[in-house]
């Protein structure tokens, strides 16, 4: 249901990618960080329609996650670090 209502344009969806490539090849939906693949066992897309890229609520979506990601990697950065030195240093 959350796909078809950001193919109406209802919103932005957060969904598996093999559920939204067909809509995304059509382009019926577009996918704001094409560029970013997390390795998961399962994969899952932002989606929202074409003409709706600059709509503040989607926006702010996107914004949110994105800060949420940068955030998500440092804190690995910094877990890793302070796993592989006993002083976390």
């Amino acid at each position: 249901m959350a796909i078809e209502a950001a193919i109406r344009g209802e919103g932005v969806a957060l969904g598996r990618s093999v559920l939204v490539a067909e809509d995304l090849a059509a382009g019926r939906l577009v996918a704001p960080f094409p560029q970013i693949r997390l390795q998961a066992e399962r994969g899952y897309d932002l989606v929202h329609r074409p003409d709706n890229r600059d709509h503040p609520k989607v926006r702010a979506v996107r914004e949110w996650l994105t800060d949420e990601i940068r955030q998500f990697l440092a804190d690995i950065d910094r877990w890793s670090v302070s796993f592989a030195e006993p002083d976390g240093h």
